[in-house]
C-alpha cells in the first residue's frame, strides 16, 4: 500500500521553511531590492508561491528565483521532501 505522505504536510509551513532557507535575510528581488511588507502579489495561481513585481525595477520574482530551483513546477512539500530526503544520503562523487 502506498501512503501519500505528501498529502499530510502542510504547504504553509513548508514554504516558510524554504523561504528561512533560501533567504534568511527576507524575500528580495534579482536586483536585491527588499520586499515591502505591504505589497500584494503580482500573480497567485501557485499559492503559497507568489510571484511579486519589484516596485523600483519591475522585475518579477518568486521565492525560487535564483536558486537551484528556479525552474520547477514542484510544490514547496514536494522540495521539502525532497531536500530532507538527501540528507539522508552521502553526496554524490
Amino acid at each position: 500500500m502506498r501512503f501519500p505522505i505528501a498529502d499530510l504536510i502542510d504547504e504553509i509551513k513548508c514554504y516558510n521553511y524554504l523561504l528561512n532557507i533560501l533567504h534568511p535575510d527576507g524575500l528580495k528581488c534579482p536586483n536585491d531590492h527588499p520586499l515591502p511588507q505591504n505589497q500584494a502579489p503580482h500573480d497567485t495561481c501557485r499559492s503559497p508561491i507568489m510571484d511579486y513585481k519589484c516596485r523600483i525595477c519591475g522585475r518579477v520574482y518568486n521565492l525560487f528565483t535564483n536558486t537551484v530551483w528556479s525552474t520547477t513546477r514542484h510544490n514547496c512539500v514536494i522540495i521539502v521532501l525532497i531536500i530532507h530526503s538527501l540528507k539522508e544520503f552521502p553526496p554524490i562523487s
